[in-house]
């Protein structure tokens, strides 16, 4: 859970900076071989020679012509190199200002998380160290953190929805049979005005239904709040273990209440975070 090492950044570094010591190594020679061959020239008595040598001659500033170096040396090989040598640079000037763009913004993500982590109650603060911070704020760089939280609230706002709406036509179906009995006993009642001796009768029966009706209202109505409760302790659980998969820090599959509200905390700073401007 805290902050890996990439290592495939590593290993390709690595290779950037052996490959750019063999091409070093490469001029060297070359500018070696350059060298001698000025030498000879000047100490040649001959002035035909003299003159033969010094029109072929090199100097080192010179070295990366490539049709000197074809024409001096007669290969193209050391060309090849030299002709690499300004891309591998370009390359690896390139990796290292990536580099120094997301340290950057890990700097910049951490002091946020910091800042946030200080306006937690205090008994969540000591449960936010650096190194979960640090970790976390890793786990944001490259943004796909961001759009599994955003798609993991998008999801939970239409199941809480639908779960909502399943509960509101519950209530309204109860509602409606109340009614249709209500409307019923009334009938009943109304009936027994011309036959009075039949009202006990009929009271005890309207009220053994509305007693029947209460308790299986009240029990469909719990029913459905625990199914309710534990479709969200599922859909908890689901993100819990897809935050984990993700590698987010501070998410593991739980049913603390403590801990579970850490990670709602957690949640609420990277939803902050990704509203967060960074700075230019």
């Amino acid at each position: 859970m805290l902050q890996k090492t990439n290592t495939s950044d590593k290993t390709t570094n690595e290779d950037i900076l052996k490959e750019l010591k063999s091409i070093n190594t490469q001029l060297i020679t070359l500018n070696n071989k350059i060298e001698e061959s000025n030498l000879l020239a000047r100490e040649s008595k001959s002035s035909e020679d003299t003159t033969r040598y010094t029109d072929q001659i090199v100097s080192p500033s010179e070295i990366l012509n490539p049709n000197i170096l074809i024409t001096y040396f007669g290969f193209s090989k050391e060309c090849s190199f030299i002709l690499g040598y300004s891309a591998m640079e370009d390359s690896y000037a390139s990796e290292i200002e990536r580099k120094e763009l997301l340290q950057k913004k890990h700097y910049f993500f951490l002091n946020e998380l910091q800042q946030m982590a200080r306006e937690l109650p205090s008994k969540y603060q000591q449960r936010v160290p650096y190194d979960l911070l640090s970790g976390l704020a890793h786990a944001l760089l490259d943004g796909t953190v961001f759009e599994i939280v955003q798609g993991l609230s998008e999801v939970q706002h239409l199941e809480e929805k639908s779960l909502f709406n399943q509960r509101v036509k519950q209530t309204n179906d109860h509602k409606a049979q109340k009614h249709e009995m209500t409307k019923k006993h009334k009938e009943l009642l109304q009936a027994c005005e011309n036959k009075p001796h039949n009202l006990p009768l009929v009271q005890a029966q309207v009220d053994r239904e509305r007693e029947i009706m209460n308790k299986r209202i009240e029990e469909e109505s719990k029913k459905k709040d625990i199914k309710t409760i534990m479709e969200l302790d599922q859909k908890v659980m689901d993100q819990q273990v897809t935050l984990e998969k993700a590698g987010v820090p501070g998410f593991y599959v739980t049913n603390n209440p403590a801990e579970i509200r850490l990670q709602i905390y957690l949640l609420e700073f990277i939803v902050r975070l990704r509203n967060t401007e960074l700075p230019t």
